[in-house]
């Protein structure tokens, strides 16, 4: 089988090269150099021109977050060697995640962040191969149209702009790139952005967003996508927003937050259990995903993962057994689990259950967790779990058969002397 593709892999560890005024990428974080926060020089702040109010004034595109899954099923059928390594196995299964979301979503300028030129490039020579392998109901019409290339610091400046005008005035077209078109670059045309590397700075995702919020003065309106791969491993379900696939997203979703005050204006549910009327219009505009899912298990996962109310991250055991009793109280509509259940996905529900009962017996579970648990409708007491839901506690007397009439004792018959 091979190791799973990551679609949004860690920073790398190789060896960088020396850094000269040549090879530093503008991609870097730049040293701080001046800063106007400092009111006892330059005054009070009068105005604050929001992001949101730029995008309810028109001035940027408003945005959504698309999550485009890749199953193993899917990847298999569009390798061609079935022993690919990690590298060929990633490469592919982010061309169909994005071609995925270029199909679904009709992207027609999309912009894929690498850190490095090698991935870059190779990502960009691979491409048609991959589109040829597409079954003929996934094969979109424009395929053979589609403009792909790669763009990296090492070009120069005019092969750089005949890539960058290439790209803009295609019908359709995806530009790799590496360590360029970080900051200072106006290109309207792009309506949707890709990280293939995972990051969380809040720095990095906001420029790369502002790519796409730009809109062209031929446009009123414009929505703008930030594409975030997730790869759905086998026996895993594609619904558990709470599980490893989709620990990019919420990185994203995290880092945005500090710029996006919609997503920060959102009450968590364990601070208000009557949450802000527009929250269901929020997640449900914002998120786009392959599964059509409540919008309350966004929200759940929006608030133990992105702005937990402890200040604690959830840990991965936590929420695997989490997302199991999720899916198990939505069939049963209880948690009255036996100690040996394991469900479809070969979760041991039974162990995980009775293991957080001894935990909070014994007084180790945080107050967050366990009002997290009790919403589901937990049952703490060992003895009171192993009743069934409709069982009564005490037995009916008015369903027993009534006692015998028997005669009384003064009319019964004396035997002879």
């Amino acid at each position: 089988m091979g190791r799973p593709p990551r679609l949004t892999e860690p920073p790398t560890t190789r060896a960088q090269p020396k850094r000269t005024t040549a090879t530093a990428p503008a991609w870097d974080d730049p040293a701080l150099l001046a800063t106007m926060d400092q009111p006892q020089i330059f005054g009070p702040r009068l105005h604050t021109y929001s992001h949101a109010d730029a995008i309810d004034d028109g001035v940027l595109a408003d945005y959504q977050l698309v999550v485009p899954t890749v199953t193993d099923t899917e990847l298999h059928n569009a390798l061609t060697d079935p022993e690919a390594g990690p590298t060929a196995r990633r490469t592919t299964a982010l061309h169909l995640a994005i071609l995925k979301a270029m199909r679904e979503q009709d992207l027609r300028h999309v912009f894929v962040y690498f850190q490095q030129i090698a991935d870059a490039a190779d990502f960009a020579r691979q491409f048609a191969h991959t589109l040829r392998t597409l079954p003929d109901e996934l094969h979109p019409d424009w395929a053979d149209d589609v403009v792909v290339q790669s763009i990296d610091g090492t070009h120069s400046p005019h092969r750089r702009a005949d890539t960058i005008a290439r790209f803009s005035n295609a019908e359709r077209g995806v530009l790799a790139n590496a360590k360029v078109l970080g900051e200072g670059v106006d290109l309207p045309a792009v309506d949707a952005v890709v990280f293939a590397d995972r990051t969380a700075s809040v720095r990095r995702i906001v420029q790369a967003l502002g790519r796409a919020l730009r809109k062209p003065p031929t446009l009123k309106t414009k929505t703008a996508s930030l594409v975030i791969p997730a790869y759905i491993p086998p026996g895993t379900d594609p619904t558990d927003l709470l599980g490893t696939p989709y620990e990019a997203l919420w990185l994203v979703t995290a880092a945005l937050r500090h710029h996006d005050q919609t997503i920060a204006a959102r009450t968590p549910r364990a601070k208000n259990q009557h949450p802000a009327r527009d929250s269901h219009t929020y997640i449900t505009r914002r998120f786009r995903f392959d599964d059509t899912l409540d919008p309350t298990a966004i929200a759940r996962a929006l608030d133990l993962l992105v702005w937990p109310s402890s200040g604690a991250v959830l840990s991965a055991p936590r929420r695997a057994g989490l997302a199991a009793a999720i899916r198990y109280q939505s069939e049963h509509s209880h948690l009255r689990v036996s100690a040996d259940y394991e469900d479809a996905y070969g979760y041991r529900l039974g162990q995980f259950i009775t293991g957080q009962r001894t935990a909070y017996q014994a007084g180790a579970l945080d107050p967050a967790w366990i009002a997290e648990l009790e919403d589901l409708g937990m049952i703490w007491d060992d003895h009171e779990a192993t009743w069934p839901p409709s069982r009564p506690s005490t037995p009916n007397t008015a369903t027993l058969p009534s006692p015998p009439n028997y005669p009384a004792a003064s009319s019964l018959p004396t035997s002879a002397p």
